[in-house]
């Protein structure tokens, strides 16, 4: 379902919001990495996923949905 879903929202948002949210993907997995088996990420791979979400929240909250 994943990239039917992407295909779905590039219908409905712009397409600089589905790619920066496909972004987060890796992220999400790290998270479930963390919580299901205890993986712990680097200092270099935590900071990447701040970056990367700081960078998901500018283009979201600046990027009309008209």
């Amino acid at each position: 379902a994943g990239h039917t879903l992407l295909n779905y929202a590039m219908k409905r948002y712009p397409a600089s919001m589905v790619t920066t949210a496909a972004l987060l993907e890796p992220l999400g997995a790290s998270i479930l990495a963390y919580i299901i088996l205890g993986e712990t990420p680097s200092p270099a791979a935590a900071l990447g996923g701040a970056m990367v979400v700081a960078g998901a929240a500018v283009v979201t909250l600046s990027t009309p949905t008209d």
